[in-house]
């Protein structure tokens, strides 16, 4: 390859330098040719890259990540169910924080927030390992249980529920208590915007219903 035209190739690298740090390189190769074409030689030129690395990995991340909350967002969410094979067993619950918006009114939005990032740190606790939580909007959250039945998830989302109501998420004047409604749906062929669909219509009758309850996708 390098002997193609003297051509330029280029590779990132993980290296160890001399005092065993490992650190993160750039090197570009070109051959060097004679009169004939043959390659008498190879120039490497390598720079440390490893600052500008971190830099990308953190742009990347931040790209995929809700900065209030730490949790995967919508864009995160959609790549992880459009990389899964089989995600047909798959089910999601669609969450919502009930009455947010009084929130918000009655104890500012710094509260708000701060209820938003205890509602992720609960729902992370509660759920199973291998289940992942995300936020995808406002007071909008999303939880994937991989390999799952709606049954088997309804009851995760229901000890998630019954912890929310419990207790008050945070303090302000006085302690701010929210419940949640959630509805759930099965994945299936017809994809994830399918899969929200219903899960949606299932939290708008949890909602019409009294809220503080979980529904599943008729």
């Amino acid at each position: 390859m390098l002997a193609a035209c003297g051509s330029v190739v280029s590779f990132r690298y993980l290296g160890v330098t001399a005092s065993g740090e490992k650190r993160w390189f750039e090197t570009h190769s070109r051959a060097v040719l004679d009169e004939t074409g043959a390659v008498e030689g190879v120039l490497s030129v390598a720079r440390d890259v490893n600052e500008r690395t971190a830099h990308e990995e953190r742009l990347s991340m931040a790209a995929y990540t809700d900065a209030l909350t730490g949790l995967p967002n919508r864009r995160a969410f959609k790549n992880l169910i459009d990389g899964r094979p089989g995600a047909e067993g798959d089910c999601i619950a669609l969450l919502d924080i009930d009455h947010f918006k009084r929130v918000n009114d009655t104890h500012g939005h710094a509260m708000g927030d701060e209820v938003l990032r205890i509602f992720a740190a609960l729902a992370r606790q509660i759920v199973r390992a291998n289940d992942y939580v995300a936020r995808i909007g406002g007071e909008e959250f999303v939880i994937l249980f991989p390999s799952t039945s709606v049954e088997q998830a309804l009851q995760v989302c229901d000890r998630l529920r019954r912890e929310v109501s419990a207790s008050p998420l945070a303090y302000g004047a006085g302690p701010v208590w929210v419940t949640v409604s959630g509805g759930l749906s099965q994945l299936s062929k017809a994809g994830l915007d399918d899969a929200l669909k219903t899960a949606d219509e299932a939290l708008y009758r949890a909602k019409q219903s009294g809220r503080d309850q979980l529904t599943q996708a008729a």
